[in-house]
């Protein structure tokens, strides 16, 4: 009985080295298993974007009924984003061809953060917002500017706004008649010849 105790304890002990041994992973075998996870979770993830399907609507009342009747169109709806995202998006930047990151792309395309090609609409705000702030300041200063210059080239004397009646006529009466006059700067334009005397007057 002794023999079977002391031959059990040491078979015992080489069973105990066996199992630290096989439960004892190298970092490279670490990184294999999380890469064949992630890869087996993508294409998991793949193949439900490829098969999806639109959903039967459970809402009660006319909701459910008109979100039933037009499954078909959001079927087809569906399938033509998909496809879009599938040629267009998927594999660019940081989407992978998955559903996780479709509902992404969609979900960004709704609030209107993404373009259509997946990238980041820039607001103006990238650093909250202070730069539309900056902005504002900078055109406040320029239509100030912009006042300053034009006091500074006002004509000296009183324009026609602040002349008085009396300023005006005498101001209409120097310009003369120029627009109605028939000729130009070289003299008149045809050869005119009166056939007819005509009494003026």
């Amino acid at each position: 009985m002794g023999g079977f105790t002391g031959g059990g304890g040491a078979d015992a002990s080489g069973n105990a080295d066996k199992q630290k041994k096989s439960t004892t992973i190298t970092k490279q075998d670490a990184k294999k298993y999380r890469r064949s996870k992630e890869k087996t979770r993508k294409s998991v993830s793949k193949s439900k974007l490829d098969n999806y399907e639109i959903p039967k609507s459970d809402a009660p009342g006319m909701l459910g009924m008109a979100l039933n009747v037009t499954q078909k169109a959001r079927q087809k709806s569906f399938e033509k984003n998909r496809d879009y995202f599938q040629e267009n998006v998927a594999g660019k930047g940081d989407f992978d061809d998955t559903f996780e990151d479709y509902q992404r792309y969609i979900t960004g395309r709704g609030s209107g953060e993404l373009d259509a090609m997946g990238r980041q609409i820039n607001r103006g705000g990238g650093d909250g917002g202070n730069q539309g702030i900056e902005l504002a300041n900078q055109s406040g200063t320029m239509a100030a500017d912009a006042q300053q210059a034009a006091v500074d080239d006002a004509p000296d004397g009183p324009t026609s706004v602040e002349m008085t009646e009396e300023q005006k006529i005498v101001n209409r009466k120097k310009r003369g008649r120029r627009s109605t006059i028939l000729n130009n700067p070289q003299g008149l334009d045809d050869d005119v010849s009166l056939d007819k005397k005509y009494l003026l007057g």
